[in-house]
């Protein structure tokens, strides 16, 4: 069975990632940041029913 996050799926609250299968909070788990050119990323795991997911974070700096 593959999984896959749609980006409707993923939620936010203010700066707050909540699991789209359970609404717990998730925790970060790794963050690579984006360089001048190429996107960063951060994977996120919910500590609750162990969901992973990840975002990108635009090129050249942190999002707003």
């Amino acid at each position: 069975m593959s999984l896959r996050l749609l980006v409707s799926d993923f939620h936010t609250e203010g700066n707050v990632e909540t699991c789209p299968r359970c609404k717990a909070t998730m925790h970060e788990v790794t963050r690579i940041a984006p360089l001048q050119q190429e996107p960063g990323l951060i994977a996120y795991e919910c500590p609750r029913c162990s969901y992973l997911t990840s975002v990108f974070l635009p090129a050249g700096g942190e999002p707003t």
